[in-house]
């Protein structure tokens, strides 16, 4: 919840004074609905991933020290082996939105690869066993 605050409060110091060269006077909330729109559910999902985990670890607390410190460790295993593909994705992303976005040529021949990762992802979701 706090990182969702400093976020939120730097977006406000930073975007909600008006430019010199900007034209359109009002304020910024009232302009940006769309990234609203698409911003508040991805941070709302955050602060639930946070959550859980937090609590995961609160209640593995109840079960005594042994149990705390061995969840501690699994996790920071798992943050490691998970951070690296999930940072490498994310910059794909932008390097690709940013091609894209500028118009250059051939940027658009990435979109299928983007396309086959995702069903690729959904595929491994959907068929894991129950």
């Amino acid at each position: 919840m706090a990182e969702f605050c400093f976020v939120f409060a730097g977006y406000l110091m930073f975007t909600a004074r008006p430019k010199i060269a900007d034209r359109d006077r009002r304020p910024c909330l009232a302009r940006d609905p769309p990234h609203l729109r698409i911003g508040l559910p991805i941070g709302a999902l955050r602060g639930l991933e946070i959550g859980l985990f937090v609590t995961t670890g609160i209640l593995m607390g109840v079960l005594g020290a042994d149990a705390l410190g061995a969840h501690q460790l699994v996790f920071n295993v798992l943050g490691v082996c998970f951070m690296i593909p999930l940072g490498l994705g994310q910059a794909a992303t932008v390097r690709v939105a940013f091609q894209l976005g500028a118009g250059a040529p051939g940027a658009e021949l990435a979109m299928p690869v983007c396309r086959a990762g995702a069903r690729r992802r959904r595929s491994d979701v959907s068929s894991r066993p129950s």
